[in-house]
């Protein structure tokens, strides 16, 4: 099985959650709003250009932009080269629909950053899934928040103090059907944008298929993993429309053989000797 450029730019969506937990199985704690906090800046290179692309809402100009022929889009040079810091700012001015950085602005071939994380050499899957790549765009925002469905985390590991905003137990002892419908959308009425699950079942809900379309409708996308049955039965919220349903290959590209696999994957990524924080730092 290989990956498809789909499926390389999907799963670098899935380096905050690494398949796994940190905390016990007794130790419940299933939407926790994490802060994808920036790379450290030294690390990036200085950028040629820097440009946005923006969707002026009703009535609104683009002071100074040039307009894109056939396209509601228009390009705005903005100064300096914290592009990132342009688009947080253009959002929260409240004048545009849609604000997304030019990315061939910036120089066709981004080239890369290297973070400057002792263990980075250990963490195979982040080059295989282009994020030195990505983070030659954009090295993540403290205003960026996902929400992670699973069965708890330690708040004071070293990678994620000071990075997460307070977690709710939703799990009864038996995760049901009805723990992850209260979880999906109270992730999706906090504005969440991304709602990352690593449980799930092998039974069809008309009320968690509910909860992904509330999910959508509020303008949230829903990622879940496949599961690690090692066959090819649909697992829920996995299988339900508007999901991101994702299996497991290794750095050959090959499914694992634990994975499920079948036609109602979105994509796979990396999911085997994935080095994750460890309880205790």
């Amino acid at each position: 099985m290989k990956n498809n450029k789909l499926q390389w730019t999907l799963g670098a969506l899935l380096v905050a959650g690494c398949g796994g937990s940190s905390g016990g199985a007794g130790e419940a704690a299933p939407v926790i709003l994490a802060q994808v906090s920036d790379c450290d800046p030294s690390a990036a290179p200085s950028q040629k250009s820097a440009q946005l692309l923006v969707q002026p809402r009703a009535g609104e100009g683009v002071a100074g932009g040039r307009p894109i022929s056939g396209s509601e889009f228009w390009v705005l040079e903005v100064p300096g080269t914290d592009v990132e810091g342009s688009r947080e700012a253009a959002l929260k001015s409240g004048k545009y629909h849609e604000v997304e950085v030019n990315a061939e602005a910036q120089g066709g071939d981004h080239g890369s950053v290297t973070p400057t994380d002792p263990l980075y050499s250990q963490q195979w899957h982040l080059s295989k899934i282009g994020a030195e790549q990505a983070w030659f765009t954009t090295s993540g925002s403290s205003m960026a928040r996902i929400a992670i469905l699973d069965s708890g985390v330690d708040a004071s590991h070293p990678d994620l103090a000071g990075r997460l905003e307070p977690g709710w137990n939703f799990l009864t002892g038996t995760s049901d059907t009805s723990d992850i419908v209260a979880a999906i959308t109270r992730a999706a009425d906090q504005g969440i944008r991304i709602i990352n699950i690593s449980i799930g079942g092998k039974s069809p809900s008309k009320a968690l298929q509910n909860a992904v379309n509330y999910a959508w409708s509020k303008g949230s996308i829903v990622v879940a993993a496949a599961m690690n049955d090692g066959n090819s039965t649909k697992s829920y919220p996995a299988a339900c429309d508007k999901v991101v349903s994702v299996g497991a290959t290794d750095w050959n590209d090959d499914r694992v053989e634990f994975s499920n696999y079948g036609p109602w994957l979105t994509l796979v990524a990396p999911g085997r000797y994935i080095a994750c924080p460890m309880r205790g730092g």
